[in-house]
């Protein structure tokens, strides 16, 4: 910058004001024709200016950091993440690609290692039972320019953008299907120990009531929790039908809440002589692409991921043009995705 200055005969303050991003037109201090004057003796030096650096200093950077699940074989949003980050970066913003860490402390320090690059945005689908349980991680949020969440459902304590990506109405779908379908004793499989699958349990049993079904015909059956081999997922998953079936317990129907215990108890149920969709009915959640290909073509709940992506990016780019703008929500709605697992096709049920 000095040796620019020298050559444009200017100081080197009027340097880096011409340099910054959008210099001469926001910057009153320095016109737009002597901005462009200097930008022109810049490059005809080989200077450029790297917009991070100029971020320690307080300015923007032009940088967005994404943290996300991205190593995710139970909910496949993964590739969501990694879409948002090809367009933004396709937009000219330099990006951060974090995995979101499985510790409340790796996740603060994940925040406060952000705060030092002083990014412009940052994209956050959050593991919501840390916020709930760590004040300080919300405290941490609040200061960063601008903060897009992404939550399984509306959370209060953070100043930013939200999108609420709803699975609690394509539950409620299946449920209304099964009860529809004149299943009278319906189950779900989840993990009690997660809050996320609290909720799905909550949001089902109360749909079902709605639709006629007492709540004592209605059935849950448990996993352990953050397994994180998958083959000790799948057991657990085996082992929990297996003792249901052993034990006599009455079900016909099972909402199962991620794809790849649906796969296992699918497995199961077919090994042992149970027809799917007609003795009982079958739906996970998250539309592998492995579902449709089983004999009997596995339905589930789908994460409307496209709708995902451009709730994201709108949200994001909005942000970063108009910083002041008021906040912004929206809801992501996932969606129940018939196949003959699950019974009769929904046109032909009252036939």
């Amino acid at each position: 910058m000095t040796d620019v200055a020298r050559a444009a005969g200017v100081s080197k303050s009027t340097v880096g004001a011409a340099l910054s991003l959008g210099g001469g037109g926001r910057n009153a201090r320095v016109g737009t024709a002597k901005a462009e004057a200097i930008r022109k003796i810049a490059l005809s030096m080989g200077y450029k200016p790297d917009p991070l650096a100029g971020g320690l200093r307080g300015g923007r950077t032009e940088s967005v950091a994404c943290i996300w699940h991205y190593v995710d074989h139970q909910c496949l949003d993964g590739e969501v993440g990694n879409i948002v980050l090809t367009r933004l970066q396709q937009l000219g913003k330099a990006t951060y690609q974090v995995e979101h860490p499985d510790t409340i402390t790796g996740l603060l320090d994940v925040l406060n290692g952000l705060l030092v690059r002083r990014i412009d945005g940052l994209v956050f689908r959050a593991a919501q039972w840390m916020l709930e349980e760590c004040e300080e991680i919300s405290t941490v949020l609040g200061k960063f320019h601008s903060v897009l969440m992404i939550v399984p459902w509306e959370f209060q304590g953070v100043f930013s953008d939200q999108i609420i990506h709803d699975r609690d109405s394509a539950i409620e779908e299946v449920a209304s299907y099964f009860a529809e379908t004149g299943r009278k004793h319906p189950a779900i499989v989840v993990n009690m120990e997660d809050p996320t699958d609290r909720r799905k349990t909550e949001v089902f049993r109360r749909s079902l009531e709605m639709n006629g079904i007492c709540r004592n015909n209605i059935s849950v059956l448990t996993v352990p929790g953050r397994l994180s081999v998958l083959e000790r997922k799948v057991e657990a998953y085996r082992q929990c039908i297996k003792s249901a079936l052993e034990n006599g317990m009455k079900f016909d129907s099972i909402l199962c809440v991620n794809h790849i215990g649906e796969m296992a108890l699918a497995r199961y149920l077919t090994l042992h002589g149970i027809k799917l969709g007609e003795d009982v009915g079958l739906v996970g959640l998250n539309d592998s692409a492995a579902l449709p290909l089983w004999d009997t073509p596995l339905a589930t709940i789908d994460r409307n991921h496209e709708g995902l992506i451009s709730a994201v990016m709108d949200l994001v780019t909005h942000r970063l043009e108009h910083p002041e703008a008021k906040l912004r929500r929206r809801v992501v709605k996932m969606k129940f995705v018939w196949r003959e697992s699950a019974g009769p096709a929904p046109g032909k049920i009252r036939q």
